[in-house]
């Protein structure tokens, strides 16, 4: 079985480029590295996909953590599930840190916000994961309401 995987031809060039994964990627050519294993350009340790510093590694901490604003906690167990590079952990971290949310219009009362103001706030900070479907915002002091807000009212904010 062969795997092609269009616009990841050079993926193997970036392994053997990347300070981490360069002297892995030695080892298996003396067949002294058993915990890694190359297929078709890929390299993987164990079951995860080994990505080297690249641009990839923020796609796919920001589409993880976008499935429903998870903290970084979970956002670091999926992305784990699957992937693998030497500073996931500092990375998901600083991202989850750095984690901005939209407002949408419906949570608002009609005598706050009618239908000619703005759709969206944001992007707000979040301040903490109060559970699984609420979260605290720091809100623009204009805004006279509770601070923690249901998943369904957020969105998140793509810079």
């Amino acid at each position: 079985m062969t795997l092609f995987v269009s616009g990841f031809e050079s993926f193997r060039d970036l392994l053997e480029s990347d300070p981490y994964f360069a002297s892995i990627m030695g080892d298996l050519g003396l067949k002294t590295n058993n915990d890694f294993l190359l297929v078709d350009g890929f390299l993987f340790r164990g079951n995860q996909l080994c990505i080297p510093d690249c641009s990839l590694c923020l796609q796919i901490i920001t589409e993880l953590h976008g499935k429903g604003y998870v903290g970084s906690d979970r956002t670091l167990q999926l992305v784990k599930d699957n992937y693998f590079w030497p500073t996931i952990r500092r990375e998901v971290e600083r991202y989850v840190e750095h984690c901005r949310a939209v407002l949408t219009k419906d949570c608002f009362p009609v005598r706050e916000y009618n239908k000619l103001d703005a759709r969206k706030i944001g992007p707000l900070e979040v301040l903490q994961k109060i559970n699984l479907n609420a979260y605290r915002l720091k809100l623009p002091n204009h805004i006279h309401t509770a601070d923690v807000f249901n998943v369904k009212h957020l969105m998140p904010y793509l810079a």
